[in-house]
């Protein structure tokens, strides 16, 4: 097996992981919120915003745009990350 594949194979197996793990909670566990005010659904769409954006990179597109914020978006991670989380706090999944 070539190390594309190894790695491919693993990451694989961490996204089949990580939705069990979000399946397992139901659709109410999906809105628990922590200390910091984002819910697990907050924090499983930044891990999709932030794969959309190395995508992005990957093609030799703008990651900002496919992340879904506008290209003249200027900041640090964290305010990113917060224009994520304002983009999205209120979708609910249906």
């Amino acid at each position: 097996m070539t190390e594309i594949a190894r790695l491919s194979a693993r990451i694989d197996s961490s996204w089949l992981e990580l939705s069990g793990l979000a399946d397992s909670l139901g659709p109410g566990g999906l809105t628990v919120t922590g200390p910091n005010g984002w819910a697990v659904k907050d924090h499983l769409t930044h891990v999709a915003a932030w794969e959309l954006s190395l995508i992005g990179l990957l093609e030799g597109s703008d990651r900002l745009l496919a992340m879904g914020l506008r290209a003249e978006f200027e900041g640090s991670t964290d305010a990113i990350n917060d224009a994520i989380w304002t983009l999205h706090r209120g979708k609910t999944g249906d």
